[in-house]
């Protein structure tokens, strides 16, 4: 698939520049600043652009922020629903089911989980320094790719299920999308 047309948004790429800069902070996205100076941080670069104060904190939160703001979670509103059929699939079972799901997204989607997954590999890599391997990721990142219409008591039973589903995507990315 060629995504010559799509580009990050500036504000994605100024937060995937100052992580991967910091990446050897050790706890990397795990830490997150309050909601109240994440919005702050927001108006201030929508008034003047200027990136130079964002600490890594604030770039993870910036992150995570937009993808909890998107209409539908990144990985589709049918990635809660299979997340939940798979739950004792056997590794081939799953890997079909999540790459025929994956690659049916639609292209942005996709775009944005290319460089997506590309960052997090870069924050695994450096897992001795940072203590933040795909497992750890996974913890973080199920409630900012996934989430249903389902009560939050089913969505906190299905919490499990979600990080194992966001880890399998994380380790087998590379086979799960046609375009890397």
């Amino acid at each position: 698939m060629e995504d010559n047309h799509l580009s990050l948004p500036l504000f994605l790429q100024t937060c995937f520049k100052n992580i991967q800069d910091n990446v050897k902070t050790e706890g990397i996205f795990r830490i997150s600043p309050k909601l109240v100076d994440i919005n702050a941080f927001c108006n201030e670069i929508n008034k003047s652009s200027n990136c130079s104060a964002l600490k890594p904190e604030m770039a993870i939160g910036i992150v995570k922020r937009f993808l909890k703001s998107l209409p539908t979670p990144l990985l589709g509103a049918g990635a809660w629903h299979l997340m939940k059929s798979l739950t004792t699939s056997t590794f081939e079972e799953k890997h079909k089911k999540i790459y025929e799901y994956v690659n049916s997204l639609p292209e942005c989607n996709k775009f944005m989980l290319k460089h997506l997954f590309c960052l997090f590999d870069f924050i695994d890599k450096n897992k001795e320094c940072n203590k933040m391997d795909y497992s750890n990721l996974s913890i973080v990142l199920a409630p900012n790719f996934l989430w249903g219409e389902s009560s939050l008591h089913e969505m906190f039973q299905d919490s499990l299920a979600a990080v194992e589903f966001v880890n399998f995507l994380l380790v087998n990315h590379l086979t799960l999308l046609d375009y890397i």
